[in-house]
């Protein structure tokens, strides 16, 4: 993670070569933000929208640690011992990595778990929801919706993976106090709960549409393609980066889509810093989606080899051949049967030679034996 001191520096630049690029190309700008604009109206408000609500209303629901039980056992074995991590970890896995940090900043901020226990969650549970990829990277970008299905739920394996690799520094302090969650906050109202889902949708959309905008723009100054434009694209926003991943095909964009999962973009870690609060470091969350990186790159590289495929061939015809034309059946009659007059000359002559050889051999050695007799 870079210094803040050293951050803080970076700023003035960069916000002026930011400003420079939109007035040097006011169209790939504009053009960059009418993208974001619908990839926020079609994917993103979509998608998590309705998961922000019905995480409030879960987390802040009674009896809602019923819906977790089966990541009791998980959670406790990493150290866990707050009753609400089963229940985040399962939102997080559910909802996304912007869900994720939004119920990791509200209990952070409520006191409800250490901060140590938060950077745990946060490497446990931070990863794209089912339905980005799933459905947007296996359905649509690859054609496959089991690559998807294993993508999704390797992608947690990994965060797993990570967690064990981290776990020195990630290990929460035993015997911790917390503060519990006060008693008048515990209900939540649905429209309290549409006002928190709007401020959380407005802050990704914020992101993703700041983050396009520079992508459109460094793409018109710089024209890059193949896998300098993908990696350029991944850098700054995942759905951006997977979708050019995805278009170089073969082993390039499944290992390259691997890579926008695990490393998550420009976009999604500013997101992840405005939800999840100022409280929380980020330092050891970003050395652990390296190491995820890794890991899921392993992980497909083993499992891909189980999966159904199909091998490409080189072949010479088109893909239907038709007949240009046939012979009528009365040709086609005597033609065969001149075929087969021909063939039965031919075995004739063969069965004859071979008779005459076989007649005059005997005859020979009828002579002979006589000529013996003589004798």
């Amino acid at each position: 993670m870079i210094p803040t001191h050293f951050s803080r520096r970076l700023v003035l630049p960069a916000a002026v070569t930011y400003g420079v690029f939109l007035l040097c190309v006011p169209k790939a700008a504009a053009a960059g933000f009418a993208k974001g604009l619908a990839l926020c109206a079609e994917s993103v408000l979509p998608a998590l929208f309705p998961f922000f609500v019905v995480s409030s209303l879960i987390v802040h629901a009674p009896g809602n640690h019923l819906l977790a039980k089966p990541l009791v056992p998980l959670t406790r074995i990493c150290g866990l011992k707050t009753k609400e991590a089963p229940l985040i970890l399962l939102l997080s896995w559910v909802g996304g990595y912007a869900v994720c940090a939004r119920l990791i900043g509200e209990a952070l901020e409520q006191k409800a778990i250490s901060r140590q226990e938060a950077r745990l969650l946060l490497v446990l549970g931070c990863c794209s929801s089912p339905g980005f990829v799933i459905g947007c990277i296996g359905g649509l970008m690859l054609g496959n919706l089991q690559l998807g299905v294993l993508l999704y739920f390797l992608q947690i394996s990994a965060n797993l993976l990570s967690a064990s690799v981290l776990w020195p520094r990630l290990r929460p302090v035993p015997g911790a106090a917390l503060s519990p969650l006060p008693a008048d906050l515990r209900p939540l109202s649905l429209p309290v709960a549409i006002s928190q889902a709007m401020d959380s949708s407005l802050t990704v959309c914020g992101c993703v549409l700041f983050f396009r905008v520079a992508a459109s723009a460094l793409a018109a100054v710089f024209p890059l393609t193949g896998l300098p434009f993908a990696g350029v694209c991944a850098l700054l926003e995942i759905t951006s980066g997977c979708h050019a991943f995805a278009q170089l095909g073969g082993a390039a964009s499944l290992y390259g889509i691997c890579i926008c999962l695990s490393c998550l973009g420009a976009s999604v870690l500013t997101q992840i810093r405005q939800l999840a609060g100022q409280k929380l470091s980020l330092g050891l969350f970003t050395v652990s989606r390296l190491c995820n990186a890794l890991f899921l790159c392993g992980e497909i590289r083993l499992c891909t080899a189980f999966l159904p495929g199909t091998a490409p061939a080189f072949t010479s015809l088109s893909e239907r051949v038709i007949i240009s034309s046939r012979l009528p059946w009365d040709s086609a009659f005597l033609q065969f049967c001149l075929l087969c007059a021909v063939l039965y000359k031919l075995c004739g002559k063969n069965y004859n030679v071979r008779y005459l050889v076989g007649l005059n051999k005997g005859k020979d050695a009828k002579n002979v034996q006589e000529k013996t007799v003589r004798n």
